[in-house]
């Protein structure tokens, strides 16, 4: 029964790390790989105007491969979406930038991150706040995404699965929220989740290019500063 049990709980961890791009054996970094990530950080700061250098420090050294199968490794960092296992996308590194910007962090900062497509927004915005508590909708999501963080010895993000739109109130109050996955606005249990003058950050438009950048004033939502992005 026991042995049984084990084959049982490692074809589990290898279906959800097929499923989120995770390699099982772990964190795997190569001279080419440390280059082409130097190279993105440096083009993304130069063409979308990036001016925090904390976040563009934190692309130099957030592994993006680790959130791909490893046949996709050789584009980990292009500019363009990337398609994990199991059909989820990586952000390109440009939206995840601006997205995490937009949340304005601060090192004292709790952050919350909706239904995102993958972990490696978390793992950036990791670097330049306080915590991270990351929704997913099902247990197979959360399995995978945890495993990739834990794979990069990140402490301070908390993936949960859970009915996204109820937000979740154990780590409340967050300083913001980054919310993808097609909301139209934000769910009133989130908002009610946020600091006084918390800040949302709504992915949308064309192939998830835009964002919607809202803060609280007065527990109401201020109106949305709009940001398109380029590819880059």
């Amino acid at each position: 029964m026991r042995s049984a049990a084990i084959i049982a709980l490692t074809t589990f961890l290898l279906a959800a790390s097929q499923l989120s791009g995770c390699s099982p054996r772990g964190y795997q970094e190569t001279k080419e790989l440390r280059r082409a990530r130097a190279e993105m950080a440096d083009r993304v700061s130069r063409e979308q105007n990036i001016t925090d250098k904390r976040i563009i420090a934190a692309l130099r050294t957030t592994p993006r491969q680790e959130f791909l199968p490893e046949d996709a490794w050789p584009d980990a960092y292009s500019p363009q979406p990337a398609i994990a296992a199991g059909a989820s996308q990586v952000c390109p590194p440009c939206l995840v930038a601006h997205a995490v910007g937009a949340m304005q962090p601060m090192p004292e900062h709790r952050l919350l991150i909706v239904n995102p497509p993958s972990g490696y927004a978390a793992a950036v915005a990791s670097k330049v706040c306080k915590h991270v508590t990351v929704l997913v909708v099902s247990d197979q999501q959360q399995a995978a995404m945890s495993e990739c963080i834990q794979n990069l010895e990140i402490g301070n993000v908390q993936v949960e699965a859970c009915d996204i739109a109820r937000g979740w109130g154990a780590g409340a109050p967050y300083d913001s929220a980054l919310i993808s996955g097609g909301f139209a606005k934000v769910p009133e249990p989130i908002l009610d989740q946020l600091d006084d003058d918390g800040v949302v950050v709504l992915v949308g438009g064309p192939f998830a290019r835009e964002l919607r950048v809202m803060r609280l004033v007065e527990r109401d939502l201020s109106a949305p500063t709009i940001i398109t992005m380029s590819e880059g």
